[in-house]
């Protein structure tokens, strides 16, 4: 389960994040997707007020990202790909597959897709292809 607060502030980001491809921010993409990716939210269970005169927490855990993703009111897909499109156009990476692998390691997801984000055209995007086949390969 989502809290409405956490709901609203996801949504937010998932506005910001396409925004921002579409003027040209990437570092600010990618900075934001590694945050909302890799954070862990602590999420602590407590007593009902009506009912406790204390603020006992009796359980405490951790989720990310991953943990809520098909509850969310976007598609996370499709902000993932927004992310890669970001990292592949971006040129401040020198391991770019690394950088995609880490995004898409535990999601299925077709990276030709990236082909119709965003407004600018990624140039070699077969050479960058046939390198992230051979990237794949080499993982396994």
């Amino acid at each position: 389960m989502i809290t409405r607060e956490l709901n609203e502030i996801l949504n937010k980001t998932y506005n910001y994040i396409k925004d921002a491809v579409w003027h040209k921010k990437y570092s600010d993409v990618i900075e934001i997707f590694d945050l909302l990716l890799f954070t862990e939210y602590v999420c602590e269970e407590v007593g009902n007020p009506e009912y406790d005169d204390f603020d006992e927490v009796y359980d405490s855990f951790k989720r990310n990202l991953n943990d809520f993703k098909d509850l969310l009111d976007f598609d996370f897909n499709e902000l993932l790909l927004y992310a890669i499109y970001s990292v592949i156009i971006n040129n401040h990476y020198n391991n770019k597959n690394e950088k995609i692998f880490n995004y898409i390691k535990y999601r299925t997801i077709n990276i030709m897709q990236v082909k119709n984000i965003g407004i600018e055209e990624i140039k070699n995007f077969d050479k960058f292809y046939d390198e992230w086949i051979k990237f794949l390969d080499n993982k396994k």
